[in-house]
């Protein structure tokens, strides 16, 4: 009897926790309530960089957000698209770039044309949205979608920088449409992260992007690297040759090659241009102790004759430089040894000789024409010499 009692009991406890399971809040316990708690978000801002490290491009601005990355936590980006050359979002793994998504391959709102793809009009508002998801890059990518890897135990801090290359004229530094509006979104119960309330203290990851630069030591001709490695906050989408130059050989470096062909935008042109080879190219100048920009040569202000370029690169400027000469001049800056940077961008699948195709040790086979050849010349006085334009033939380039 006893244990026929203990049955009957427990089948009645369990009878009743069925009931207050199905049962609305109101019809158990006096004066308790169920509320099911919410997802968590909050708005992030950018931080601009503002310093001059990491091998920046003077054609090129960037901004960082940073966040930790939560298990089922993401980030959701409303924004315009800018009226500029380019502009992408990289994510980082510390300083190691892990995804991007660029402007031509983004969805806009509404069925609208893509300003940044060939032939259509880019002098509208277009707006997109998109997404940023913790988790692991996968086979197939969601569109609009960029990804971060997957999430741990503790969270990681990590970041995304978002850039903008040439703005048109007239444009700010964002292009004219300002900052994407970041909202970060994490499970119910997430602690929301100090980016959250205090963004000052998130602070910008870096104030460039590059990839590993170490180049050689200088030498005539000069020798050119392509650069390998991602641990400096690197573009996924730039490729870079970079070499060391030193007054030690002559007081002028002249560079030659032929330029890649490029989208006209900086005059607020009304279509994109497709078809391009690239879709920026630039040299520039760098001081290797620093890391920090001293000049550059971006395509569109770059001087060409017959499709090629010569970029002049001194302390003094040579009085035979300029757009009447058929040439560039790029300041060398104080120091006696620099290091010289080469980017390409979105190389076209037809363009071969892109700095994104070339093999360890083989730039100036892999480049044919593009490769950038170069010879130093003495002084100043014997570069002026040479007329306007110069007469570069009699010069060794290699």
């Amino acid at each position: 009897m006893k244990l026929r009692r203990r049955v009957a009991a427990v089948g009645i406890v369990a009878l009743t926790a069925g009931l207050a399971a199905v049962l609305p809040a109101s019809a158990g316990q006096a004066g308790t309530t169920r509320t099911a708690q919410a997802p968590v978000s909050c708005p992030l801002s950018w931080t601009q960089a503002t310093g001059n490290t990491a091998y920046p491009d003077t054609s090129a601005t960037y901004w960082t957000v940073r966040f930790p990355v939560v298990k089922g936590g993401y980030l959701s980006l409303a924004g315009t698209f800018p009226h500029a050359r380019y502009m992408s979002f990289n994510s980082y793994q510390g300083a190691a770039a892990y995804d991007v998504v660029e402007d031509d391959i983004l969805v806009p709102d509404g069925g609208a044309l893509n300003p940044f793809q060939g032939g259509n009009p880019r002098n509208g508002t277009v707006t997109y949205h998109m997404t940023v998801e913790f988790k692991a890059l996968p086979t197939q990518r969601a569109a609009n979608t960029l990804y971060t890897g997957a999430a741990t135990k503790p969270p990681t801090t990590q970041s995304v920088i978002y850039r903008v290359y040439v703005p048109d004229t007239g444009q700010d530094d964002t292009g004219g449409v300002g900052t994407p509006a970041v909202t970060f979104n994490a499970p119910a119960g997430t602690t929301l992260p100090p980016e959250c309330t205090d963004n000052a203290r998130s602070g910008a990851a870096t104030t460039s992007a590059s990839h590993a630069i170490r180049p050689a030591a200088a030498t005539n001709p000069l020798t050119w690297t392509k650069a390998t490695g991602n641990n400096s906050y690197g573009n996924l989408d730039n490729a870079y040759l970079s070499t060391s130059i030193s007054q030690t050989f002559g007081q002028v470096l002249v560079i030659h090659a032929e330029a890649p062909t490029f989208p006209a935008t900086f005059e607020g042109e009304p279509t994109f241009e497709g078809g391009t080879q690239l879709r920026y190219w630039s040299m520039c100048e760098n001081n290797p102790k620093t890391t920090g920009v001293i000049s550059c040569s971006p395509d569109y202000l770059t001087n060409l004759s017959g499709g090629y370029y010569t970029i002049v690169i001194s302390k003094t400027r040579p009085t035979n430089t300029g757009a009447a000469c058929d040439d560039t001049w790029l300041p060398w800056g104080a120091v006696q040894t620099g290091t010289l940077l080469l980017r390409n961008m979105l190389p076209d699948a037809s363009f071969a000789q892109a700095i994104q195709n070339v093999q360890p040790g083989q730039a100036m086979q892999d480049m044919g024409a593009y490769y950038p050849s170069s010879a130093y010349v003495a002084t100043l006085s014997q570069f002026e010499s040479l007329g306007c334009p110069p007469n570069l033939s009699g010069l060794s380039f290699g």
